[in-house]
């Protein structure tokens, strides 16, 4: 990853987060940081206040691009299948390019035990969630849907689909076809999607 453009609070960041991939939340320390960027701990500490700071400007990163992807979806006017296409491509190519925030994803020990960590990470896994099913839902109010799935149970599978292939190509060292698997769990999805909306649910003859 290039960082000569960037700031010295945003290598730090980077650092953080390849510690937290490569030893977990143990070896995420402030003289971690300075040790790996030539520092002082004073110096870490000049940026952030200790390691929940870190930890929350970590979850905020992961949660940046939610907004970038939901804009591009909502400008380029895409149909439903176009939209859920586009997320799942964008996701599996930001998670491909970037594996360490996978890592946080699955990181419960990070989380877990503060509430405020916690909440911060569950509003941005719900936010994640509503504004992919709010998308859905305006699809199918403008005439671009292509199913009758439940938004939100459309939702959660995408989700749960983009995660399940990420927690398996972690799990083996990245040397999966992490965006095919993805890209395969969503068209099957699309397309038992579509057998809804022609009447080809359970039980249909």
């Amino acid at each position: 990853m290039t960082h000569r453009f960037l700031n010295r609070k945003e290598t730090m960041l980077i650092a953080a987060i390849d510690l937290l991939d490569r030893s977990g939340i143990q070896g995420l320390t402030a003289r971690e940081i300075a040790r790996v960027e030539g520092l002082t701990e004073a110096a870490v500490y000049k940026h952030f206040k200790g390691k929940k700071e870190i930890l929350e400007a970590i979850i905020r990163r992961f949660a940046s691009y939610d907004e970038k992807i939901g804009s591009t979806m909502r400008q380029q006017v895409m149909t439903e299948e176009q939209g859920l296409i586009y997320y799942a491509q964008t996701y599996a190519a930001n998670y491909q390019g970037y594996p360490q925030l996978v890592t946080l994803l699955f990181s419960f020990d990070v989380y877990r035990y503060d509430p405020q960590l916690k909440a911060l990470m569950q509003d941005t896994m719900e936010k994640r969630r509503n504004s992919l099913t709010r998308f859905i839902l305006q699809c199918r109010s403008e005439g671009r849907g292509s199913g009758t799935m439940e938004p939100d149970l459309l939702s959660d599978m995408v989700l749960g689909g983009i995660l399940k292939s990420a927690y398996y190509w972690k799990l083996t060292d990245c040397t999966t076809d992490f965006k095919g698997d993805v890209l395969r769990t969503v068209g099957i999805l699309l397309e038992r999607n579509r057998c809804t909306a022609h009447g080809g649910g359970a039980g249909a003859e």
